[in-house]
Formats: structure tokens, sequence, C-alpha cells
């Protein structure tokens, strides 16, 4: 556990610190730089587990990723409604996640919608499973901090102090972590629920340049 606390630490706080320091003045650049080097530094430490999943990786896996994936999509919608119906408007790590996507489409393809997913999953699903041996707690824990750490821009940008109501976005983000980890869980393979991820981060950001 020492281990899966210690690699998220770094990979949450300071690897994005000291991109961001370098490349202050380009925060998509940074955030790039920022996801490839998370990713390096997370295969150099589970690299013979995720060469293990590669290896084993099945096609029936895919009929997973898209059962959960179905799932994930009406909780989501269900709990963005509600939510958005409450605070009055879409959190602000989606909305700020928006604009930049209008402004940057393609680098923002590559950026959110394939290696942020793998990333993630690696940080949130890969880490954690390697830490928290109690399949229920680790869907809980894994989901929950999922959620919170999709908060972060809210905290950033001060949203979350003037309307607290922000707060209850976690929901949707550790829904969608929870369908994630349980796509792990099934197939016992991370690439389960990063195919999942990275299709459901590329369609989300199709739709908003489409829209």
């Amino acid at each position: 556990m020492k281990k899966t606390i210690s690699v998220f630490f770094i990979y949450l706080l300071a690897i994005p610190l000291v991109i961001n320091l370098i490349f202050s003045w380009n925060n998509l650049l940074a955030s790039t730089i920022t996801v490839i080097i998370q990713i390096l530094f997370l295969f150099f430490n589970y690299k013979n587990s995720i060469i293990n999943d590669f290896k084993n990786f099945k096609i029936k896996y895919l009929k997973t990723a898209l059962i959960k994936w179905c799932l994930l999509f009406i909780s989501m919608l269900v709990l963005n409604m509600i939510i958005i119906s409450i605070v009055g408007d879409a959190s602000s790590n989606e909305s700020s996640q928006r604009s930049i996507i209008a402004i940057h489409p393609i680098l923002c393809l590559i950026t959110i919608g394939l290696l942020g997913p793998i990333s993630e999953e690696l940080a949130f699903r890969k880490n954690f499973k390697e830490g928290i041996k109690n399949e229920k707690y680790f869907l809980i824990i894994s989901s929950l901090i999922f959620g919170f750490a999709h908060l972060i821009s809210g905290f950033a940008d001060g949203t979350v102090f003037t309307n607290p109501l922000e707060l209850l976005f976690i929901l949707p983000y550790a829904s969608m972590g929870y369908f994630f980890a349980s796509a792990y869980l099934k197939t016992n393979n991370i690439f389960t629920s990063t195919i999942m991820h990275i299709f459901h981060n590329i369609i989300t950001i199709v739709i908003i340049i489409g829209g």
C-alpha cells in the first residue's frame, strides 16, 4: 500500500507541479508533456504487470468493455442531468475542457482522448489494484478518488468555494470510475478499462467538436 500511495502522490502532484513550473507559458503543452511523463513513470513501476496484461488480452474483453460503457453512459447521463438541475451549470472541469477542445481539437484528441485515459487507468486502476487486494474496497476507494481528482480544477479556480454544490459532480465522475474499475476486475486486464476509457473520451470530444 505504501508504494501505491507514493506512486499516486508523484503521479498526481509532483510530476504536474514540476512540468507546469517549467512550461507555465503553455498550459496545453504542459498537460501533454505531463501525461507522457506520467505514463512512462507508471509503466516503469508496473512494467511486468502491464506487459502481462497486454499478452493476455482477449477480444472477448471488448464485449465487457462495451456493456460496462453503456451502463457508465446511462449512469453519467442521469446523474449529470440531476446535478446540473441543482447546480445550474456543468462542472468546472467539463467547462474548462470544452474551452480547450474548442481551441485545440486535434491536440486534445491526442492528449485527452488517447494519452489521458492510458495515464488515468494506470494510476487509478492498475496502481490502486496493486495496493488494495480487497475488491470491494478497491472499487469504492479508486472510484471516489477518481471522482475527487476530476474536481481539482474546481478547487484551483475557486468554483468549489463559491459554489459548494459543485462537489456533487464527484458522483458522476466516481460513477465513471466505478464502471472502469469493475471492467478491470471482471477481466483482470487493464487494457479492458483503458480501451473503454479511450472510447468514452474520444466520443465525448467528437460530440463537443461537432456541437
